[in-house]
């Protein structure tokens, strides 16, 4: 896909993969980028080395999610692509069940819900939206 001149959001962007994700857009000519993570100071440390407009969001809290899109929304007024990034680690010595619930609230509701979110709007403007997702983590 061809960046140059896109409106994109980025979620799980404080660290790691997102904010790599982040920087990278911004270098090959993104338009405009808007920035989620649950981590205000890295979010913002992030936000303010590429330029983009950032608000902290739990991807895994559907009020969270709904608001966030709807900031993005006004900031960019479409939404090109939509990297689905935000994940968890969790600390060793939780128990299995309770690792499970909460990495799967992450990874797979706040995806869901976003994209939910998103094409229902783009269904209505008959726009395209490239929307990208990571599943990935270690639980043992």
């Amino acid at each position: 896909m061809d960046i140059e001149g896109k409106k994109i959001v980025v979620t799980g962007a404080a660290s790691g993969i997102g904010r790599a994700l982040a920087r990278r857009f911004q270098a090959e000519g993104a338009a405009q980028i808007v920035l989620t993570d649950v981590n205000q100071n890295g979010l913002d440390e992030v936000a303010r080395e590429i330029g983009a407009d950032a608000k902290v969001a739990n991807m895994g809290d559907e009020r969270d999610v709904v608001n966030f899109i709807q900031y993005a929304e006004e900031r960019l007024g479409q939404i090109d692509l939509l990297c689905n990034n935000a994940g968890i680690s969790v600390a060793e010595g939780q128990r299995l069940a309770r690792r499970l619930a909460k990495y799967l609230a992450s990874e797979c509701d706040g995806t869901c819900m976003g994209n939910s979110s998103r094409l229902a709007r783009n269904a209505r403007s008959r726009r395209r939206l490239s929307i990208t997702y990571r599943f990935c983590g270690r639980l043992a």
